[in-house]
């Protein structure tokens, strides 16, 4: 056989391979297509979203309880006067995929200044055996003392009735979402219009509920309070006792203890706990 014909026998043989013709790893032939998920964004409360909001829907690797998300895909959708469901794409690189790993999906809803109004409360399995991938429900609830909405509080905006259904059913996960027990390590803070900052682990900055009572430590020092879960991801905490001792330096124990005495809203994802406070600081905690 000549090296003619050896070549194209070479060919049909790997032609799937796309070994011959330049269609190998620098050709279109061998890239990989993006991985999608898709769904919407909405809530169940019968009020008209701001026509200024902002959503903001993330893909996230939360396999590690102690250290910041990993954000693998995110979009940001100017709402422009559209009432919820909201449709959603997010588009993600499949080579970042682990298999041994645990992905999840949020939204949250802000006004044009940041402030938030609306944020999951449960976490949203995705890439995960038996996990949906495509219409994705994601079901957000209204944070405490978030901005007013456009129209009247008992305005039902438009859409809103079409979220029976696979709606329902996120909703009432969500609404089934509570403060778990055990203690909680702090590993890290997002203060307000600034980005996460993880915590040294040798610090200790803890927190435990616990039927209605609140205890935890804030560097060398001890606290105790009480709370209240008004309604599914909301919280009051009332006034705080703590112990008095100066804390070698650096510490943040005031600080943690205003934003734990200031929380407002809670949320699980994953196998982490996040608490709101202030103007949308967030305390994260990871099973101590």
């Amino acid at each position: 056989m000549n090296v003619r014909g050896f070549r194209a026998l070479a060919c049909a043989a790997f032609a799937t391979l796309g070994a011959c013709n330049g269609t190998g790893d620098n050709g279109s032939a061998g890239a990989q297509a993006p991985g999608v998920i898709t769904g919407s964004v909405l809530y169940r409360e019968r009020i008209a979203l701001r026509p200024d909001a902002k959503i903001e829907v993330r893909l996230e690797d939360v396999t590690r309880a102690d250290v910041p998300a990993d954000v693998l895909a995110q979009q940001t959708i100017d709402t422009n006067g559209r009432q919820v469901p909201i449709p959603f794409e997010l588009r993600y690189s499949p080579s970042r995929i682990d298999a041994n790993h645990r992905y999840g999906v949020r939204a949250s809803i802000r006004a044009p200044g940041g402030e938030l109004m609306f944020t999951t409360t449960a976490h949203r399995a995705v890439l995960e055996r038996g996990a949906a991938e495509q219409n994705i429900e994601l079901v957000v609830q209204r944070v405490s003392g978030a901005p007013a909405q456009s129209g009247t509080g008992d305005q039902a905006a438009p859409g809103a009735g079409n979220t029976a259904g696979a709606g329902d059913a996120a909703g009432d996960r969500a609404a089934r979402a509570s403060l778990p027990s055990g203690t909680w390590r702090l590993v890290a803070i997002q203060r307000p219009g600034a980005p996460e900052e993880s915590i040294a682990a040798d610090r200790r900055y803890t927190v435990a509920f616990a039927d209605g009572r609140l205890t935890g430590l804030a560097h060398c020092n001890r606290y105790q309070g009480g709370y209240e879960e008004p309604e599914p991801g909301k919280l009051k905490v009332s006034p705080m006792a703590t112990t008095l001792m100066a804390c070698p330096e650096p510490s943040i124990a005031d600080e943690f203890l205003r934003a734990v005495g200031g929380a407002t809203r809670y949320e699980l994802r994953g196998e982490r706990l996040l608490l709101t406070y202030g103007e949308a600081g967030v305390l994260i905690f990871a099973r101590d």
